[in-house]
């Protein structure tokens, strides 16, 4: 689902930039039929001012030659011109395919990204998911070091805290990291989030054995009442 409605936006963003280019986009996810059998599907059909209309393939990142061909044999399918929108051909062999097919290409500049709300969205969520799975295992590593990163805004800090130099704290860090308990490339926000994590895991085990006893006192007590009306 999540790759569907990036799908959908890379369209969206190449039909702007196909109108923005004088084109006039027609339909989009076009499917292509052969005596009522589905064969494929073409992204959008777009019309010049020329009246000339094009079955356009979008590629996200640059096209290669097997993209070249699948865009001239569905404008072929469709008796359309084929039409490719990417960020450029990937080498010289599908620079010479397209121009032997008559592929048209529509290059978009380096600057601009196929990405709209659905796709930062997932791309933030990735991140976020990453971050937090390399915060969690360095988590339980910490030790001691936990209290001490948790309530310092930067590695100098941490060590006056912890009553060494800044080198001191990064020599211990580093053994960390060489012993494999927190990812190599660690920066001090994650590190003082995987110390938070572990203060925040130590409170609630504190807290739910305290729970526990509590419970347990709870039904002792409740033992000796039924005891003492039995």
């Amino acid at each position: 689902m999540e790759l569907a409605r990036r799908g959908e936006s890379s369209l969206r963003i190449a039909a702007e930039v196909l109108e923005e280019s004088g084109l006039k986009v027609i339909e989009t996810s076009r499917r292509i039929t052969l005596g009522g059998v589905e064969a494929g599907e073409v992204d959008i059909i777009a019309e010049d001012p020329q009246g000339l209309r094009y079955a356009v393939e979008v590629k996200a990142g640059r096209a290669g030659v097997s993209d070249v061909r699948q865009a001239y044999v569905n404008a072929l399918l469709l008796e359309l011109k084929p039409m490719l929108v990417c960020k450029g051909l990937a080498d010289e062999a599908a620079q010479a395919v397209a121009e032997k097919l008559g592929v048209k290409v529509l290059q978009l500049p380096d600057y601009y990204i196929l990405l709209e709300g659905e796709e930062l969205e997932y791309a933030v969520r990735e991140a976020v998911a990453d971050t937090l799975s390399k915060a969690l295992a360095a988590a339980s590593a910490l030790g001691e070091l936990a209290e001490t990163l948790a309530q310092s805004q930067d590695m100098e800090e941490a060590s006056r805290r912890a009553g060494c130099t800044p080198r001191e704290l990064a020599a211990a860090l580093s053994r960390l990291r060489r012993e494999g308990k927190i990812p190599r490339k660690t920066s001090f926000k994650l590190l003082k989030l995987a110390a938070q994590i572990t203060l925040l895991k130590s409170s609630l085990a504190e807290r739910l054995s305290r729970i526990e006893e509590e419970i347990a006192e709870v039904k002792e007590a409740l033992r000796k009442i039924q005891n003492e009306h039995s």
